[in-house]
Order: C-alpha cells, then structure tokens, then sequence
C-alpha cells in the first residue's frame, strides 16, 4: 500500500469535487481507509478504480 492522503489530495489527483469524494467514500463506492474519523485515500487505488468504472461505462458525475 502506497502512502494515504486525504480528501483534498485525492480531490486534486483524479480531478473531482472533495464533496463527491466524500459522497463516494459515504455510499462505499470507492476504496478508501478510515482511521478513527479521519478518512484517506490510496491515489493509485483510486485511479484504479476510476478506470474500472470507465471499463463498466458508468459515468463518474460531478467532475469539478
């Protein structure tokens, strides 16, 4: 596993609203890790999954 960051580094990576992280990590649609309250995120996990998604053709909504 690769160093974890947070919302707002994720956010930047894969170019999404921090909101629809969170949303995302809520509804349990993409990896995340959660310590006590604190919520991250491996990038190249989430990249991974972002290219699952597109192979499925399912649209990842709220791009910023």
């Amino acid at each position: 596993m690769a160093d974890l960051v947070d919302v707002d580094s994720i956010a930047r990576a894969v170019n999404l609203n921090k909101f629809t992280i969170y949303r995302f990590a809520q509804q349990h649609k993409v990896p995340f890790y959660r310590a006590g309250r604190l919520v991250r995120f491996d990038v190249e996990e989430v990249r991974d999954w972002m290219r699952d998604q597109a192979k499925k053709g399912a649209a990842i909504e709220g791009k910023s």
